[in-house]
């Protein structure tokens, strides 16, 4: 007979604490060993023996924590990001037309044809092949784009501010679900929902965050609607709400009667408008805790449909970048993992945060 499991034994534990807590918390006397396993590299070994790093580390978390996230205004990217013609902003890594994915390329075309660049996708193609436009990510700007994130002179943007540091931070408007450019979608319906965004849904938001006494305190939205059933990312049904109530009565105010109807009932029948809102907070979180030397903190996660890259706080704008993923999860249809594209957008920013 196996006397194993009748006489007393002694245990010891390697590496993490978690288990020698967790033996000592049903009151098992336990050993533990210190013991990690080897770094893989210089480069890492280096990395971890910084004696900066936990200081530099305390710092930038607590940078992040008390920041915080302000609506200030509506504006076109031509004013806010100083955005001129034939310059287009996009999701992840800096990356060139001959590598962008499906979805990429047809968010570029889009808006060639927004810009009035172009009179037909396959103009547009020539012009992208030829480098005819400047391409550069939202980040380097202080900005963030949803799935391909494209974004052009002409699109009005969101604007936050963290009264902490005074760093700002933009975000289109968003555009819904369905046919939209961030999908990689340039029919005619898309371009003539862009141009309705630029006629009337950004000067109506205009109007209305300019009107209030306050600005709209994005971060306490984000705060209230976590408590709600939001997550920030892919669920926004909350905020969206609550952020449509503190600003519909002063577009009312401000707006002819069919416009706010329209406007109210987009944003309304969006559940992922107030996503574009939760993105440029979260940016200016991590904002907070850019360029303190010795620090780890991962400030930026983008993807732009190829490639997927990060930047930390203590190495600044430099980019480490590895090969986009494609997720695993459901589809619709008949859709396959075959049809998918791997992983695109700055809206990582919400989990980086």
């Amino acid at each position: 007979m196996n006397k194993l499991l009748s006489e007393s034994l002694a245990t010891a534990t390697a590496g993490v604490s978690l288990l020698h807590d967790a033996l000592l918390n049903q009151g098992v006397s336990t050993q533990a060993v210190e013991w990690s396993p080897p770094l893989g590299g210089k480069d890492l070994h280096d990395v971890m023996a910084d004696q900066r790093r936990s200081v530099a580390n305390e710092l930038a978390l607590s940078k992040m924590l008390n920041s915080g996230a302000v609506l200030v205004d509506v504006k076109p990217a031509s004013e806010a990001l100083n955005l001129g013609r034939g310059e287009f902003l996009h999701a992840g890594p800096p990356i060139e037309w001959s590598r962008a994915s499906g979805p990429m390329r047809g968010a570029l075309i889009a808006a060639m044809l927004y810009e009035k660049m172009a009179d037909s996708a396959e103009a547009a193609e020539l012009i992208l092949e030829k480098n005819g436009v400047a391409l550069e990510p939202c980040h380097h700007r202080g900005a963030v784009g949803p799935m391909a994130g494209v974004v052009t002179p002409s699109m009005w943007m969101f604007e936050l501010q963290d009264p902490s540091t005074g760093n700002k931070s933009w975000c289109s408007l968003n555009e819904g679900l369905g046919k939209v450019l961030r999908y990689g979608a340039y029919s005619p319906e898309v371009i003539e929902r862009l141009d309705w965004m630029r006629d009337v849904l950004g000067p109506l938001l205009q109007v209305g965050v300019r009107a209030r006494e306050e600005h709209i305190d994005v971060r306490a939205i984000i705060s209230q609607m976590i408590q709600m059933g939001d997550e920030g990312h892919n669920r926004n049904r909350a905020g969206t709400l609550m952020f449509l109530r503190d600003l519909l009565p002063f577009m009312i105010e401000g707006g002819t009667s069919s416009d706010v109807a329209r406007a109210a009932r987009f944003v309304g029948g969006n559940d992922h408008f107030f996503l574009n809102l939760v993105m440029p907070a979260c940016k200016l979180q991590t904002r907070a805790a850019e360029n303190i030397p010795g620090s780890t903190i991962v400030t930026v996660m983008a993807r732009n449909g190829t490639d997927f890259g990060i930047q930390t706080s203590g190495t600044g704008n430099e980019w480490f970048i590895g090969p986009a993923q494609t997720p695993h999860g459901l589809y619709l249809g008949n859709y396959t993992a075959d049809d998918a594209n791997p992983d695109i957008g700055d809206s990582a920013i919400t989990e980086t945060a």
